[in-house]
């Protein structure tokens, strides 16, 4: 009989439990700060930490029939992890070798033409890099709207916008130098 009380009791607290956070969620209460999320992992080889930004697309795209949907990350750029880098993953393979794109944050002028390595066997860009290109990160951490054309091989010429506000935080979350050359080390 004490199995079956503790049993009860356990499914009482995790259903009141379920329906106080589904609460909390309609209400907003627990609605997150802004658009970015941490994803934190390690490396099965090396055991070290990675430690990287998401904030999804506002919208998707199709190619092939099939819809894609984009994610901005920011992370510390492989394989020394020192500097930030941002890319634009792709839940499908979505091109080989280069891409080519135009953007604009907020209501800047367009950026164009621009370019960005394809990644991960085609299912990434990297659109900034602190290495190559440090005025994208530092202009990405002040902008609340991020919007890229980006020029396709299978899909054609696609739109994708970010709602970024928050991206200086979520930068100053990542463990790698800063922009300014100084760590949180």
């Amino acid at each position: 009989m004490q199995f079956k009380d503790n049993y009860l009791t356990k499914y009482f607290w995790l259903k009141m439990t379920a329906v106080y956070l589904l609460g909390c969620l309609m209400s907003g209460s627990l609605a997150a700060e802004g658009p970015w999320k941490r994803v934190v992992s390690i490396d099965q080889l090396s055991d070290k930490k990675i430690v990287l930004e998401q904030n999804r697309a506002l919208n998707t795209f199709q190619q092939f029939g099939r819809t894609v949907t984009a994610t901005l990350v920011m992370q510390c750029e492989p394989p020394l992890y020192d500097y930030p880098m941002a890319a634009i993953v792709f839940s499908a393979t979505i091109g080989v070798e280069h891409a080519y794109f135009r953007y604009r944050f907020d209501d800047d002028s367009v950026v164009e033409p621009a370019g960005g390595q394809i990644l991960a066997h085609g299912s990434a860009i990297e659109f900034a890099s602190h290495m190559y290109v440090p005025e994208r990160i530092d202009r990405l951490t002040k902008a609340s709207k991020f919007r890229i054309e980006l020029d396709l091989p299978w899909a054609g010429n696609t739109l994708l916008k970010f709602n970024t506000s928050g991206a200086g935080a979520a930068l100053a979350n990542l463990p790698c130098a800063r922009i300014d050359g100084t760590s949180p080390r």
